[in-house]
């Protein structure tokens, strides 16, 4: 919940600022898949695709549908902007 959450909010952050005639050229985000930190190793997984360490196996996370569709669309979508964003009552308190 929380890494879809985190994409659908900083991207509609992004749209309101382009809205706002700031020059924004490109969002990317921050890992594809889990990697290591210098400052706490392997402890956190915040990829997109979940990496099996000892296999070297990746798996989608199910935010890669949410990153995938928001890229298709251009944006985030209304629906998603609701579900993620309405059900925290976040889109009112960041001026989404």
């Amino acid at each position: 919940v929380l890494r879809p959450l985190y994409i659908v909010s900083h991207v509609a952050a992004v749209e309101r600022k382009v809205g706002e005639g700031l020059d924004v050229r490109a969002y990317m985000y921050w890992a594809l898949t889990d990697n290591y930190e210098w400052a706490r190793g392997f402890g956190q997984r915040f990829g997109l695709y979940e990496v099996d360490l000892a296999t070297k196996e990746r798996r989608a996370r199910g935010s890669v549908d949410v990153y995938r569709r928001i890229v298709r669309e251009g944006g985030v979508p209304r629906d998603m902007r609701e579900e993620y964003l309405g059900r925290y009552g976040l889109g009112e308190k960041l001026g989404l």
